[in-house]
């Protein structure tokens, strides 16, 4: 995942840079939840390496970009967060599919602009697509979406600022077998370790 954020800092909410909160868990097609791998690849702030830590809370993390002691002056900052992830793509009978959260819920101003590109795997194409846009569990339409590359991407844009607490979810589906599912034993490493406080 690559996640390109442009703000605007101007000494209030953004003083010495921004965070970024991503939850670890993800919700089966049984309607179960589990926890997902994550790693962070590197941090820019403007194309340069930038200074950041992570900590965790009872959701996921949350990575701080930004040294304690230096502000930053007013004015407009480019931040990308280059990361992967697994343990996202859900199964059915009918299908696989992407559902993913692009913005995160947890933004304290507004959004002007949200854009999420969904690359499938080389050789398969989007079957259906829909996004939701608002608070935690709306479902408001105010995007717009279209394939590319012969169905092979899907891009979704806003088209209203977001409100604060706001964001953008998409959900992406791809024909049975777009995605290989994990093997018996992954699926018996999966379980063990996800559920091993209930057995």
């Amino acid at each position: 995942v690559t996640e390109t954020i442009r703000v605007r800092a101007e000494g209030n909410q953004i003083k010495r840079g921004i965070f970024r909160d991503i939850p670890l868990t993800a919700e089966s097609a049984s309607g179960r939840t589990y926890q997902v791998g994550f790693e962070l690849l590197s941090v820019l702030q403007d194309g340069a390496p930038a200074p950041h830590f992570i900590r965790r809370n009872n959701q996921g993390i949350r990575i701080y970009v930004g040294e304690e002691d230096v502000f930053l002056p007013d004015g407009v900052y480019t931040y990308t967060f280059e990361y992967e992830t697994d343990r996202q793509i859900r199964f059915f009978d009918t299908h696989d599919e992407v559902y993913w959260n692009v913005t995160g819920n947890e933004w304290v101003f507004p959004i002007d602009e949200a854009v999420a590109r969904v690359v499938l795997p080389e050789g398969v194409s989007a079957t259906e697509w829909i996004a939701y846009t608002g608070q935690f569990g709306d479902k408001g339409t105010a995007y717009r979406a279209e394939a590319e590359d012969g169905g092979n991407s899907v891009v979704f844009a806003t088209t209203e600022t977001l409100s604060a607490y706001a964001g953008l979810t998409v959900n992406v589906t791809m024909p049975v077998g777009s995605v290989a599912p994990p093997s018996e034993a992954e699926e018996l490493g999966y379980f063990l370790s996800d559920y091993r406080s209930e057995l």
